[in-house]
């Protein structure tokens, strides 16, 4: 028999490069894997919040939108009511209000121009005697129509007749401001539209 002797130290065979790469990219992968599993679940746990979030500002926001639509409609109200307001009180009842200033003239007194802007009246009067312009006056601030008579100027003019015949009539011509009452135009003017109906 045949004895085998081997005097080369026994070895073990070296594991293909293979192996070992194809270990690395497994655990690799293993791991990569799962980092993505994980961000996966971080990122999934975050947009339901975030979705939870968005649907309670959504309600939020709608709760929000009513109650500004409420206070604007009602500061939209309380505008359009002042400015309703205001220009009732622009506006006079202008028959109403030359009638009584017409009806308290003297015999010789004469309206001549009228002119109303902002509830300021503004109206030229001839009369034949500075006493018809006091007088007048007067009866003006006796008014319920009026509330404010201010004399801004007075002015003597002659009126002169046809012919040279007749003597020289020396008149005033005053220009007057008034400020109106609205109020009591407006109260006026429904008693009469009730009678009229």
């Amino acid at each position: 028999m045949l004895v085998d002797i081997n005097l080369l130290p026994n070895r073990e065979k070296k594991r293909p490069l293979f192996t070992v790469t194809l270990v690395i990219f497994a655990l690799i992968f293993i791991l990569f894997t799962t980092a993505l599993l994980v961000m996966y679940m971080s990122l999934k746990a975050d947009v339901e919040s975030a979705e939870q979030e968005y649907h309670r500002l959504v309600i939020e926001r709608a709760d929000l939108e009513e109650e500004v639509g409420i206070v604007q409609g009602e500061e939209i109200g309380i505008r359009l009511r002042e400015a309703i307001d205001y220009t009732e009180g622009l506006q006079v009842p202008t028959t109403i209000f030359i009638s009584d200033l017409n009806m308290r003239l003297p015999s010789h007194g004469y309206l001549s121009s009228y002119n109303y802007q902002n509830r300021q009246t503004g109206i030229q009067v001839q009369f034949e005697t500075l006493e018809d312009v006091a007088a007048y006056v007067t009866e003006l601030e006796r008014s319920a129509f009026v509330a404010d008579v201010q004399i801004n100027s007075v002015h003597t003019f002659e009126h002169e007749g046809e012919t040279n015949q007749f003597k020289v009539i020396p008149r005033y011509d005053v220009s007057l401001s008034l400020q109106a009452d609205p109020l009591e135009l407006r109260k006026e003017e429904r008693s009469r539209h009730g009678m009229a109906h």
